[in-house]
């Protein structure tokens, strides 16, 4: 009887450890991703957490909700913010985020990081997603990336940059 009481009792020990070390660890990837401004990974990761009343979770919960109700003007401001500190990686995530959102001034930002003609912050050059963010710079009203547009696309070929489509 006594080898069976210690038995059950390792063994809730045991099942009692593992619990708070996959739950320490659903805390860290959580918080891995939030740190690289991966929001739906977190948000997966802590949900679960913040219910059970994991206080860490709940509050983390809280910031990545307020970031995501933010204005394009306030996830530009605060890529702006986020550039100066080095978070550059970041940075990218809030300025692609407030182009997704409509902000032609955060579009043209990007494009020109990935043309290599603004800050670069370590962005490696790419030209098709610069042409990308050009595009949608264009699209969204901003004056400069229309010009820009107009005056590296050739007459005959206007159809090739916006798809002849748009013009039927």
């Amino acid at each position: 009887m006594r080898n069976l009481t210690a038995t059950l009792c390792l063994m809730i020990a045991v099942l009692l450890g593992s619990a708070g070390v996959s739950w320490s660890q659903d805390l860290q990837k959580g918080l891995t991703a939030y740190k690289s401004g991966d929001f739906a990974t977190a948000l997966r990761e802590w949900t679960p957490l913040a219910e059970q009343g994991d206080a860490d979770a709940q509050k983390k919960l809280k910031e990545i909700k307020i970031l995501l109700s933010l204005s394009p003007k306030e996830q530009r401001n605060l890529a702006s913010l986020e550039a100066r500190k080095g978070n550059y990686k970041k940075a990218l995530n809030f300025l692609d985020q407030a182009s997704g959102n409509g902000d032609h001034i955060a579009s043209w930002k990007l494009a020109g990081n990935y043309r290599g003609t603004l800050q670069g912050w370590g962005i490696k050059k790419d030209l098709r997603k610069a042409r990308h963010y050009e595009k949608l710079a264009a699209e969204q009203g901003s004056p400069s990336a229309q010009s820009f547009i107009n005056a590296i696309t050739p007459w005959w070929k206007f159809w090739a940059f916006y798809g002849w489509w748009r013009f039927w």
